[in-house]
């Protein structure tokens, strides 16, 4: 930082403003942002050449800087003070690229919160805002490498607030309820939202998930499809407990699959002469997949049994009732059921995403033994179900399980 010597040759001013405004950005107190300007003045000192120390030289030496356009256009410096120049208009440069980038990131954390509070058409302000600054960044960012790879991050998840044409018409291959444009809107806008919790909030819990599901999936599965209910909904043991057989929740829920007392011996669970069996395997996955099919039985629609899974089978009848609408999705925009269960059905349906591709969402399934997996404790409060603390989605359990 010395070879830099401000305050002795004219010029080093402009250098001295780019270094103050590249630092500036460290006041958002953003881990990204401080390892991105990090990044950039180690690069703008690594492409610094070796200057002498004599007074008398101030010739570059042959080993010039190479001339691109972020080092600004005509003839290769020749001096000292013409580099210094150069090297402070580039940090210039790379000070407002990463200016532009802080306030990008900054509109899309505002939406994510939005989003989660429910207010739907502040967050797309928010999104547009965000897009409009990452695009009007685009010509200071073709120069700073480092600045684009956070970029591209960036435009990545807001491209994953999209709702991309393949998947509008009918996303989920068991899923009657998202038919229409609205539905198809509210769906990508929620799962989304749920998607990025994962990925961030709970991403040690699901990739803890992943360790405890590796032994057991196969015959998860396998039950599931015997009963006759889409494979995928594992997802829901992902939702309920992480797939943590001890898991117990305040409600006195219990198992993967967190049945209450009252429907454990709805489904047998539950038995004088034989205990219970919540926190086995084979007995709960089986009792799950009935009372799932059974939830299917009764309204025709995935999206309303897993709904029933959560709150209960009353709570959705009478949301119907008063909404007018079989529609979980149009449900959910009125806010006719309950806070957790608008927010459960969507995890569920990311888990689904992430179970079927985890490496595309920076998950990766581990190859562990089986003893590892089924001993370990974690307490229910741990499980991700909603955004405040996950065991306040028990409201109405006793009614539901």
């Amino acid at each position: 930082m010395n070879g830099v010597g401000y305050n002795v040759i004219p010029g080093r001013e402009v250098a001295e403003r780019g270094w103050k405004r590249l630092g500036a950005g460290i006041t958002w107190r953003n881990e990204m942002v401080f390892s991105m300007l990090t990044a950039l003045i180690v690069l703008g000192m690594a492409a610094a050449p070796a200057f002498s120390t004599s007074p008398t030289q101030t010739a570059l030496p042959k080993g010039e800087p190479p001339s691109s356009s972020g080092a600004g256009s005509g003839p290769p410096p020749r001096t000292i003070e013409q580099w210094h120049h150069r090297l402070g208009a580039r940090l210039d440069r790379a000070a407002e690229a990463a200016d532009l980038v802080i306030r990008a990131s900054s509109f899309y954390h505002r939406a994510e919160v939005l989003i989660q509070a429910g207010r739907r058409a502040d967050a797309h302000l928010q999104l547009e805002r965000a897009r409009a600054i990452l695009e009007e960044a685009r010509p200071a960012l073709r120069d700073e490498p480092m600045l684009q790879r956070f970029a591209h991050q960036l435009e990545a998840r807001l491209a994953a607030w999209t709702p991309r044409p393949e998947t509008a018409a009918r996303p989920w291959a068991f899923d009657h309820g998202a038919g229409s444009p609205v539905g198809a809107k509210e769906a990508e806008w929620r799962i989304n939202a749920a998607l990025i919790q994962f990925q961030t909030r709970y991403r040690e819990l699901v990739q803890r998930a992943f360790i405890r599901l590796q032994p057991i999936r196969r015959v998860m599965e396998r039950i599931l499809r015997q009963e006759g209910i889409p494979a995928e909904f594992i997802a829901v043991g992902l939702v309920e407990s992480a797939y943590d057989p001890q898991a117990e929740s305040r409600a006195g829920a219990k198992g993967i699959w967190q049945f209450v007392e009252l429907t454990a011996r709805r489904y047998g669970l539950i038995h004088r002469g034989r205990g219970d069996r919540r926190e086995e395997l084979t007995a709960s996955t089986r009792a799950a997949a009935r009372y799932l099919r059974d939830l299917h039985r009764r309204w025709g629609d995935w999206l309303l049994a897993l709904a029933a899974y959560n709150a209960g089978e009353g709570r959705v009848e009478r949301a119907i009732r008063a909404a007018g609408t079989r529609d979980f999705w149009e449900l959910a925009r009125r806010q006719a059921l309950p806070p957790e269960t608008i927010d459960y059905v969507p995890r569920v349906l990311a888990a689904i995403r992430i179970l079927k591709r985890p490496r595309a969402y920076g998950f990766a399934a581990v190859d562990v033994d089986r003893r590892e997996v089924v001993t370990g404790r974690r307490h229910r409060d741990d499980a991700p179900r909603t955004d405040r603390a996950p065991t306040d989605l028990h409201s109405g359990r006793d009614e539901r399980r």
